[in-house]
């Protein structure tokens, strides 16, 4: 029984995407189409501008011809009485060959609308797969790969991040004016009382909730033992172990941990160890409604290190951990 249902779940995914796929064949067949229109009709202005020039040049010959012919002349009179016609003829204020072909307003951001037109269907397929996953099909977060992104195309979505002080371990020195975070415990008492729950690792989230749509932020952060991400509120709950409250070690949170030697991604005390070495600046990209949560290193371009996939059911923060001696700033966009 259960083979019988396999197949007949391929047989439906097989005509299910066989007709996505002549839905799409179609448009791209439209889409051709107005272009072999448009191609048709630059054809014939062509033809038609190509003809029209070359009368107008015809014309210009025969008007060369005759004012050679009146010149040779040398009759004074036969000037004078053709002076009027002369004045006539004027200037010819348009060029003969136009210097240069104008791009259609047709194709004015073409680029832009198949970019976005591609990104649509990336989340889309995103949904879909969420729902696949739902239903038991095992699958994990980095086999599903998003596409590639330019980081102007992520700069669209910025959001400007400042720090929640409530939420500051007594270890973070917290500077507003860069928006940097220090870890300074080693200038504390060492006895000093940690807060509980969150605060009781060197943790500091944003101050701004972030929930439907998009958002993208940038962080630069020091070579030492840093966590990265979002979690729900800054709750705390009674009974719970020290580790519970850090990043990614509970069903509350997801981040991106550098360890100075490796990089791991955490959610809900799992943890998945990722290829890829350290990065200055990582940028964070969340597209809630899509219920995704990725993590790219910036350099020259994005370059993807993770991507969770979870349907979120509160506002996330922007959070992160700082271990001794280490930092993060977040990064300003001037728009």
């Amino acid at each position: 029984m259960g083979l019988k249902v396999i197949e007949r779940a391929r047989e439906e995914v097989n005509r299910g995407f066989a007709e996505i796929l002549q839905e799409l064949r179609q448009l791209h067949g439209n889409l051709l189409g107005f272009l072999d229109q448009e191609e048709h009709a630059a054809l014939l202005q062509l033809g038609d501008s190509i003809q029209e020039r070359q009368e107008k040049l015809e014309h210009l010959r025969e008007q060369d011809a005759w004012l050679t012919r009146l010149l040779e002349d040398n009759s004074d009179e036969q000037l004078w009485r053709e002076l009027p016609k002369v004045k006539e003829m004027g200037v010819c204020r348009k060029p003969i060959l136009s210097p240069k072909c104008e791009e259609s307003s047709s194709f004015m951001g073409l680029k832009q609308i198949l970019g976005e037109l591609k990104a649509q269907l990336a989340t889309v397929g995103l949904c879909f797969v969420k729902k696949i996953l739902g239903k038991g099909i095992t699958m994990l977060n980095n086999e599903v790969v998003p596409p590639d992104v330019d980081r102007k195309s992520l700069l669209k979505y910025y959001c400007e991040l400042s720090w929640d002080a409530s939420s500051a371990s007594k270890e973070l020195l917290l500077l507003q004016e860069t928006r940097s975070a220090l870890n300074v415990c080693i200038l504390l008492d060492a006895f000093a009382a940690s807060r509980p729950g969150f605060g009781c690792w060197p943790q500091v989230a944003c101050s701004r909730s972030l929930c439907e749509g998009r958002h993208y932020w940038e962080a630069e952060v020091s070579d030492s033992w840093l966590c990265l991400g979002a979690t729900y509120s800054c709750w705390r709950r009674a009974g719970e172990r020290h580790v519970f409250y850090l990043l990614g070690r509970n069903s509350a949170s997801w981040c991106l941990e550098w360890d100075s030697l490796q990089l791991s991604a955490w959610h809900d005390n799992v943890r998945t160890a990722l290829e890829g070495g350290y990065y200055r600046t990582i940028g964070v990209f969340l597209d809630y409604a899509a219920g995704s949560l990725t993590f790219y290193g910036i350099t020259n371009t994005p370059n993807l290190i993770y991507r969770f996939l979870a349907t979120f059911t509160e506002p996330l923060y922007p959070a992160f951990m700082v271990s001794s001696g280490g930092s993060i700033t977040l990064k300003r966009h001037l728009k």
